[in-house]
């Protein structure tokens, strides 16, 4: 057990032997986070206001922990001969023994300048574990002028070491569910489509799709500074306008598009709520099984849910999952 206080500041965490090499991907990226995280005593992430919960975060620092005394290898780099940010894309995976359930990919977000898997990976990994779901975190190209479409190929790279790497990582069912939040669901939610995701890298799509607060669709970031220079950044500024309908989800869903499982919050300040609005309603109109879930509370980043009205949340979307995938 890792004995973890508010006290601590993330710098001190990493020092801990069996954490270090999960230092950099605590919060992982170039943005304002990273300049915190050196200096932020732990407490001050979880204070009063704050979405993110203490509790949910040493469940996940623990997973690491358990993990890490059970298995020689966590960390799988996704990039031969990698440089520079190309070194940090990877898979970390958490296995359950035994298991004969779909595996999870867990795409955290961090407005695609950070990736948060303090709360949006680990924790989350967690959840899936208990639920008998081997889970993998990818870790994926942020802080990138033009982004897109790098997180869907950091995607693929994952998806395809995994089917290469299947008996070694002791998998027995070769399906799979992704998870995503806020900017880490964009990619989820994209990796499901027909025109930007699996099927163009000749991979099959999840078996379901689960969503926290995404980020869906530019219409409704126009209004917002942040975002526009967020959308200008992965998009490229000259590309914004002819870009915009391919990355918005909503507009380009088809039959076959996976179980979609969508939380967020209704005081979410970060992500307009119709972002999941919307690609719900989308969904409902395509006849595709998908459920909605929201709380008056909650905020940007509940992850998990824990203490709010939204705990067990990722294990009522797995069970909506299961029930519709096979009808589907």
């Amino acid at each position: 057990m890792i004995n973890i206080s508010y006290r601590m500041t993330f710098k001190d965490l990493g020092t801990v032997p069996i954490l270090k090499p999960f230092k950099n991907y605590f919060i992982y990226g170039q943005g304002l986070r990273k300049f915190l995280i050196k200096r932020c005593m732990i407490g001050q992430f979880f204070c009063e206001g704050s979405s993110w919960n203490y509790d949910s975060f040493k469940k996940g620092i623990q997973l690491i922990d358990d993990a890490s005394r059970e298995n020689k290898q966590i960390i799988y780099p996704l990039i031969e001969k990698a440089k520079g940010h190309d070194k940090d894309v990877n898979l970390m995976y958490f296995p359950v023994k035994g298991s004969i359930k779909p595996f999870v990919l867990i795409i955290a977000g961090g407005g695609f300048t950070n990736i948060c898997n303090l709360t949006e990976g680990f924790p989350i990994a967690k959840e899936f574990n208990d639920l008998g779901y081997p889970a993998f975190i990818l870790n994926y190209h942020v802080c990138k002028d033009i982004l897109m479409p790098r997180p869907m190929i950091d995607c693929s790279l994952g998806i395809n070491y995994i089917y290469n790497h299947l008996s070694e990582f002791n998998l027995i069912n070769n399906d799979y569910l992704v998870c995503g939040f806020s900017a880490g669901g964009t990619i989820a939610e994209l990796w499901s489509t027909s025109h930007l995701g699996a099927p163009i890298y000749d991979l099959p799509r999840p078996s379901g799709v689960i969503l926290g607060y995404p980020f869906t669709s530019v219409k409704y970031t126009f209004d917002n500074k942040e975002d526009n220079d967020t959308c200008k950044m992965v998009l490229g500024k000259n590309r914004l306008d002819s870009m915009n309908s391919i990355i918005n989800t909503d507009e380009n869903l088809d039959k076959d598009y996976p179980p979609t499982y969508i939380a967020y919050a209704k005081d979410d300040e970060r992500v307009d709520q119709r972002n999941s609005t919307c690609l719900y309603d989308a969904l409902q109109l395509k006849k595709i099984p998908s459920k909605i879930e929201s709380h008056t509370k909650g905020g940007h980043g509940f992850g998990d849910g824990t203490a709010t009205e939204f705990e067990g949340w990722i294990k009522r979307a797995v069970e909506f999952i299961e029930r519709n995938k096979l009808a589907k």
